[in-house]
Formats: structure tokens, sequence, C-alpha cells
């Protein structure tokens, strides 16, 4: 739900783009790891549903769906836009390497004219993820930069009435000991920064959630 104060703005944006981690995951790491488990039956499927969600890390729909419901846009997860190949009419959210599957970031210049979710869960804030397949999650700075490369393939700029929502940097906290926040703020700031030199002007950069519980 918006707040009430947000609700007396006129918030009238034309498109979400969201980047993230498994707070705002849509089914992304549900679907990579789905197809590459038919490529490589020892990645598992993640998340199991049940108990969680239609691919999501939650029992049911995460707060960016409610968001996108209330602002009436049909905000759709990166991975059922991507293909195979660059230039393939094949939707998939993988590509084949020589190192096995790896999420695809070949669009087409789908993203640049519609509300696309980024978010993967497991990720951090800089170029990968954590946990055992940590390598293969993209980082906060890889989403920014597989829709940014969308951009220049398509001789676009960022659509500057849409919002650009980012929350990142969970993971770093949890899976570095001690943690290194200026490096977290830094690969944050250097998001925006890129979104902002392609054109973006409507940010949204969240604060975290209390980790200790």
């Amino acid at each position: 739900m918006l707040p009430s104060e947000a609700r007396a703005y006129d918030l009238d944006f034309t498109n979400l783009y969201v980047f993230g981690d498994s707070l705002s995951d849509p089914g992304n790491v549900f679907n990579i790891s789905k197809a590459s488990n038919q490529v490589n039956p020892t990645i598992p499927i993640t998340p199991q549903s049940p108990p969680y969600f239609q691919g999501r890390f939650s029992n049911g729909p995460i707060w960016v769906d409610y968001l996108a419901d209330s602002l009436e846009i049909d905000l759709k997860p990166s991975t059922d836009l991507s293909v195979v190949l660059p230039d393939s009419p094949i939707l998939s959210p993988i590509t084949i390497t020589p190192d096995g599957p790896r999420v695809s970031f070949f669009f087409n210049g789908a993203t640049t004219n519609q509300s696309v979710n980024f978010a993967f869960g497991g990720s951090q804030a800089g170029l990968a993820g954590l946990g055992e397949f940590g390598a293969l999650l993209p980082g906060l700075l890889t989403q920014v930069a597989g829709f940014t490369n969308d951009l220049i393939v398509s001789d676009q700029i960022a659509d500057p009435n849409a919002l650009y929502i980012l929350w990142s940097g969970a993971n770093d906290y949890r899976s570095v000991d001690p943690p290194n926040p200026t490096e977290v703020v830094g690969n944050i700031q250097t998001a925006v920064n890129s979104l902002y030199n392609f054109g973006a002007r409507n940010f949204l950069v969240l604060n975290l959630p209390d980790l200790g519980r």
C-alpha cells in the first residue's frame, strides 16, 4: 500500500523499473533455476512452491506487486522478456555458454518501452550474488547494465517519466564479515548515476529492513 502522504500526490509515472534482490524478485530466480534445471538437473528449482508464492520469496504477493497495482501498471519480470541469443526471437530466461547456463540479458529492445522488474533473489549490490550459485546471479550493477545495454542496442534513452526503484544491500551485509557499507553505498550510487546518465530522472532508493530479525 502507498502511504497516505504519497497518495496525496499525482503519481503519474509512465513505467516502473525495479532493480534489487529477493525483497523485490517477482519470479526471476524461479524462472532461471527452472530453465537451468532442464539443462543441468543438479541445479535446484528455487524457490519451491509451496510454500512460496508463484516464484516469489514470499507466501504471497510482494510489496512491488501492490505498488504496480496501485499505479495500474503491468510490471513484467525481466526473465519473461529475454531471449536465448542476441536478435533471436526465442524467449528464454537463460543463455547457454561454454561454462553452462547463464542469465540472459538479451532483450532486443523489449525493456525500453514497458515496465520491467530486474530483481533477482540473492543478488548483492555489486556484480553478482551470494550462495552456492551466487556467481550466476546478477547483482544490482549487472541488472542495471542489462537495462542500459538494451537502451544502447536499441538507440534509446531511459524514459524520463518512469520511476526507477533500487532496493539492494541486504545480502552484502549478510555475507561479509565485517560488512563494508562504503562499498555497498558506492555500488548503489554507481547504479543510480548510470541510470541518470541514460535519462532516468525519478528514483526511489529504499533503506533496508532490520536484518537482525
